[in-house]
């Protein structure tokens, strides 16, 4: 793998642990490309000697004594790896630590890679593997409450990107947690190593750059942590999970002010009020109670009973839809059950029963069923209504997004993950996404979407001879909400489709389902036709003859066409920053344009040719399954353990 990796140790007075911190690393960099940058911080024992042995196999930086958090900065001043780790000068790191954190890091795309330690005073505590890696996101709600996982610099593994201009707060202890806490309130996700990458050393509680004893010093560290954190996601979307690590340090002060007898007021506990607290009260009662009735009150399981949710109890749509019509197909003995929102909004065909989503009743079909079919997480039934799966029970999901570009910030909850059997993939590529983000408790199925059946035949429809020809505009959403990168007016572009091809062109836009729960319209030109509450996007695609979107998985659908597809991102580098890509939209088959008279001129210069062949070799590379087969195979799937 050619990623240099800079290594950077911050050394002060640890002559009896050095040598034995530079050999593991040393050992770990053998065969990477890697640089080792070694800070000397105003050693006076003989530490500086020592890095002296090592001259050419390490870099080395002396400079005053200023602290941990100075000797980082200043390893990372130098740093010219696309990755990066710490290593404190008195602990050490396994013989495949960096390849393994290295290959976990390239294989998921991750921001930052982590691992579990070990806290040991001897070298033979033996090692248990895990898991390769798996995605976790948002990155700061998993990051909080995981103890193995740690709040310290040094057990992760990180894209010089990810780290860009940031540093640590100099002249205080405990720097690492604001550190960890503001750059993963600032990444999508990051990658979990399932072994200890990292040996942290009690050394017998010997005094050195990173231990001393709690001090004054020390507890005003704490509150100069927790105002960086709490001023850093004063208006942040991850707010909420960033309190929840500032409280943990309040505890944590608490705890350590009153052992060490200090004379200083902790501040007083978070914001978390009497009806807060009584809600979670109320919500761990009721989700005992359930998971009592789904084990006693409910434990006969109908195999032919099959569950269906899509959006959490969004219409009848998406992957769900198709199942549920090619099984109706098949069999009308089978109990078909919807769960939606809104009962009396959902038109479904006869043979398919609709139950209130949220419902006790909606929690007996689950708890009843034979099999659970899915494209989001049922995480209010898990949570809050005590959902658990019997013996009998197959749970099988789809997820919503095809071809993998935009980073899924959240999937399923680890309690609902541990419950999955099945997931139906479209390519190998969101095969290798979902082995990330499950584990390897599932069985991986790549089968297509069975969404896109419809898609994939419309084919064969001569959309070039029709006199009346749709664009369909399909925008996704923004974590913030914004709304300032749509395209609103459409005149210059309706101009180049007709002049590209010729025909009278009608324009159709429709919003992502979460604008439309939070009653956002826009103010499109004249001729556009709002179909944001249409309820099944994939017909539109089937008819539509070219689509303009931006992040959304849909072009990649519509893409199985043949017909033009165009992107339009004016907020790229905004977007890839707050919610970021697997891969760059430049790896994609469309134009890419970032103003309208861009996208006016993509039109007008559009070859048909050569898109077909960028589209080929896309589908190529991704692994793609789509054949329009999809519905019959995940109908095989289920109805292999229906009686």
């Amino acid at each position: 793998m050619a990623h240099l990796v800079s290594t950077i140790i911050p050394v002060y007075n640890v002559e009896k642990y050095l040598v034995r911190c530079l050999d593991s690393v040393i050992e770990a960099a053998k065969g990477i490309d890697a640089e080792i940058i070694c800070v000397n911080d105003g050693s006076t024992d003989s530490s500086r000697e020592i890095l002296g042995r090592y001259a050419g196999k390490v870099k080395i930086i002396d400079k005053p004594n200023g602290g941990l958090s100075s000797a980082r900065n200043a390893g990372l001043d130098i740093a010219i790896g696309e990755y990066v780790m710490f290593v404190d000068s008195d602990d050490w790191i396994p013989s495949d630590a960096i390849r393994k954190f290295l290959q976990a890091a390239v294989e998921s795309g991750a921001a930052v890679t982590v691992s579990s330690h070990y806290a040991v005073d001897t070298l033979d505590r033996p090692r248990k593997a895990g898991v390769k890696w798996r995605l976790r996101s948002p990155a700061l709600k998993h990051l909080v409450g995981r103890r193995h996982m740690h709040s310290s610099a040094w057990n992760k593994f990180y894209r010089r990107d990810a780290i860009g201009s940031r540093r640590f707060i100099e002249g205080i202890s405990f720097e690492d947690w604001p550190f960890v806490t503001e750059l993963f309130g600032n990444i999508p996700s990051f990658a979990e190593i399932g072994e200890p990458m990292y040996v942290y050393c009690h050394n017998g509680g010997e005094i050195s750059i990173v231990r001393s004893p709690f001090d004054e010093k020390k507890a005003k560290s704490y509150l100069a942590g927790m105002r960086f954190v709490s001023e850093a996601f004063a208006v942040h979307p991850m707010r909420r999970y960033a309190m929840k690590r500032v409280e943990i340090a309040r505890r944590m002060l608490e705890k350590r002010v009153r052992r060490a007898k200090l004379d200083i007021a902790a501040p007083g506990p978070g914001s978390l009020s009497p009806g807060k607290r009584v809600e979670r009260m109320f919500h761990a009662i009721v989700a005992a109670f359930g998971a009592w009735q789904c084990r006693h009150l409910w434990r006969r399981i109908d195999r032919k009973k099959i569950v269906f949710s899509q959006f959490q109890g969004g219409g009848f749509g998406c992957n769900q839809k198709y199942i549920a019509l090619e099984l109706l197909r098949r069999r009308r003995d089978l109990d078909l059950v919807w769960l939606a929102r809104d009962p009396g909004g959902v038109s479904v065909p006869a043979g398919i029963r609709i139950v209130p989503w949220k419902s006790r009743v909606a929690l007996k079909e689950l708890a009843s069923a034979g099999v659970w079919c899915s494209n989001h997480n049922l995480g209010h039934f898990v949570k809050n209504r005590g959902l658990v799966k019997k013996p009998g029970q197959r749970y099988c999901q789809t997820w919503h997004g095809s071809f993998g570009i935009k980073r899924c910030t959240e999937t399923l909850c680890a309690k609902e993950a541990a419950m999955l059997d099945v997931f139906f993939a479209n390519c190998t590529w969101e095969a290798r996404l979902a082995r990330g983000w499950f584990g390897n408790g599932p069985e991986i199925l790549v089968t297509g979407h069975p969404r896109n059946d419809i898609v994939v035949k419309s084919r064969a429809r001569d959309w070039r001879a029709a006199t009346t020809k749709t664009l369909l505009y399909v925008p996704t959403f923004r974590d913030d909400g914004a709304t300032d990168a749509y395209l609103l007016d459409f005149r210059d572009v309706k101009a180049a489709l007709e002049k590209r091809w010729p025909g009278e062109w009608k324009i159709q836009a429709r919003l992502h389902p979460n604008l439309r729960k939070k009653g956002i319209s826009l103010p499109f030109s004249s001729d556009v036709e709002d179909v944001t509450g249409y309820p099944d996007i994939q017909e539109l695609l089937a008819l539509a003859d070219a689509v303009i979107s931006d992040y959304s998985s849909c072009i990649f659908d519509f893409a199985l066409s043949g017909r033009p597809a165009f992107v339009y991102a004016p907020d790229r580098e905004k977007y890839e920053t707050a919610r970021g890509f697997y891969y760059p939209l430049s790896a994609t088959p469309f134009p890419v344009a970032e103003n309208p008279p861009a996208l006016a001129e993509a039109i007008a210069q559009f070859d048909e040719g050569a898109y077909a062949g960028r589209l080929e070799r896309f589908f190529a590379e991704k692994g793609s399954a789509e054949d329009g087969l999809a519905s019959e195979r995940a109908a095989d799937v289920i109805l292999s353990g229906v009686v």
